[in-house]
């Protein structure tokens, strides 16, 4: 299919936040895939924010002949599970060719070979470094041992004998639990938050631990402020559309 296609249209469905920077964040990454690949996007959001998707889908269902639609989401949640596909499948019903839905980046196979490849750019020379990641509160268990797999491959890759891993607002517990276990005055925080735009929860997060560790952490950038991921996410979605009929 054509990028140019008229009758086609995007749909960048993110989780949402209370922070305008996310917003504004998925407002660039519109504007530039509108502009240089001159084809139809507009933002939807699955809580907090409008247009909901199921607003968008139900806005342009019978405008458009195709709706592709990319969930910016990191992990297999319940969101990725209850709204989206549930939605996809509501309305499909009587549209089933007119739903399309992009696969996710994968933060296995897309996400961790970047990321390790640019903090092993940033920390060539720094030891005693004690890696903490964190991801957003899911009731799915997959999404934990994902946020866990991915916390010890990414150590391992980077050479990092210490890590943590924990849920958005267990930062605390984290905390009191590196002070145990480590005397941190020997050692350096990298704090690596798993979320693609600099929303409310990265930005809280991020706070708690650079006011405990004050000069002695690195907090990495969100996922879509990373050039390698930002341009992965670009792609994967540009290529996905090139293949649709």
């Amino acid at each position: 299919m054509s990028l140019k296609n008229k009758d086609s249209i995007i749909l960048l469905c993110s989780h949402g936040s209370r922070a305008p920077a996310h917003s504004e964040s998925l407002e660039i990454l519109r504007n530039k895939i509108n502009k240089d690949y001159k084809f139809k996007v507009t933002v939807c959001y699955l809580e907090r924010n409008e247009p909901s998707l199921e607003r968008s889908i139900q806005s342009n269902i019978k405008i458009y002949n195709k709706i592709i639609i990319f969930p910016l989401l990191i992990f297999e949640g319940i969101h990725f599970v209850n709204d989206i596909k549930l939605l996809i499948k509501k309305f499909g019903e009587r549209n089933s060719k007119k739903i399309v839905l992009v696969k996710k980046i994968s933060l296995m196979d897309e996400i961790l070979p970047l990321t390790s490849q640019t903090f092993k750019e940033m920390f060539s020379n720094k030891k005693n470094l004690i890696l903490v990641t964190c991801s957003s509160f899911s009731k799915k268990k997959s999404v934990i041992s994902d946020l866990e797999k991915y916390t010890k491959l990414l150590a391992e890759k980077l050479d990092i004998k210490s890590f943590y891993f924990h849920f958005s607002g267990d930062e605390k517990n984290v905390i009191e639990r590196i002070k145990n276990d480590y005397n941190v005055k020997n050692y350096s925080i990298f704090f690596h938050p798993l979320f693609l735009f600099k929303g409310y929860l990265y930005q809280k997060s991020s706070t708690i631990f650079t006011d405990t560790f004050k000069s002695d952490i690195t907090i990495a950038d969100p996922l879509m402020s990373q050039t390698k991921i930002y341009n992965l996410v670009v792609n994967k979605l540009i290529n996905w559309v090139q293949t649709i009929d």
